[in-house]
């Protein structure tokens, strides 16, 4: 069973239930949300292709996305 809560009660942060309207209130914490967040795919290359990328080092992955993007960017994609 239940009891209201006390005076005390109310004072303890430990104890304290969050309204609606706190929730709404409270500040996100982390990063902050990009504009333009990357998303993520699957695509298929031919071995020789993906052993030749992943052989240049860390960092692959986001040099691919870059050739693509200005590609994109470029018009020649």
């Amino acid at each position: 069973m239940e009891r209201e809560p006390t005076q005390e009660d109310m004072r303890d942060p430990d104890l304290l239930t969050p309204t609606k309207e706190m929730l709404k209130n409270a500040v996100r914490l982390g990063r902050p949300p990009k504009l333009n967040p990357k998303k993520s795919v699957y695509i298929y290359f031919e071995s020789d292709v993906v052993r030749h990328l992943r052989a240049t080092g860390k960092g692959w992955q986001t040099r691919v996305s870059d050739w693509v993007a200005q590609g994109v960017r470029q018009g020649a994609l």
